[in-house]
């Protein structure tokens, strides 16, 4: 028997041979037999293959300008879309995703989503989350991540990787934020009136004041 790709998928074949014979005599009796693993059962002949099982994921984000502006505003969002691949040769099951940029609400609607699939060989799944900017991924000008993709099959245990910006690699996924910097100088003197007698005079002096504004 050739073994198939579903076969190594499900980790296993199971069969069973059948005999029939007519019993040579006057009633023409026909007796009949499913194998088994003894001759006193009809127990499946079951063959366990070696199997390779591996999960991988990709991520990759897309700032949101909602209001069009160019620039990144704080309450604006960054588009995350996760790729969960089954890049090796066993069925996987109980697929859990792990993201600490992602909110507990939304990570519990991907993971409501992932329950009770099963990913065949060769197969992905495709998944999408928005993350809301604050101040401090303005301040760095960007917004720097990874996610982590967890998997079981039948015979070989849970599987693991953590996401990169492809299927082979665990680079973290930064997404660029532009923002606005623009910088205001304001100068005010004013006249230092030394002697009280409302004008100015050599020797008296201007106190100038220096405003700073971050925009």
């Amino acid at each position: 028997y050739e073994v198939t790709a579903d076969d190594i998928a499900r980790g296993y074949v199971s069969n069973q041979a059948f005999a029939e014979v007519k019993r040579m005599s006057l009633d023409d009796l026909i007796v009949s037999d499913l194998s088994g693993l003894t001759i006193h059962n009809d127990s499946p002949t079951i063959a366990m293959l070696q199997q390779a099982p591996a999960v991988s994921i990709k991520k990759s984000g897309t700032w949101v300008d909602d209001n069009q502006n160019g620039y990144a505003d704080v309450g604006e969002s960054i588009r995350y879309e996760f790729e969960i691949l089954n890049s090796g040769d066993a069925l996987l099951r109980d697929i859990v995703l792990e993201d600490s940029k992602i909110s507990n609400t939304i990570l519990i609607e991907l993971n409501n989503q992932l329950r009770g699939q099963i990913l065949f060989p060769g197969k992905q799944i495709n998944l999408t989350a928005s993350y809301i900017l604050d101040q401090n991924d303005l301040n760095n000008e960007k917004a720097m991540n990874s996610a982590k993709i967890l998997a079981s099959s039948p015979f070989d245990g849970i599987f693991t990787d953590v996401s990169g910006t492809t299927h082979t690699s665990n680079e973290a996924t930064i997404v660029p934020i532009p923002v606005h910097k623009e910088l205001q100088l304001l100068k005010v003197g004013s006249l230092t009136d030394e002697s009280g007698n409302g004008i100015g005079e050599v020797g008296e002096s201007i106190l100038y004041r220096f405003t700073i504004n971050n925009l």
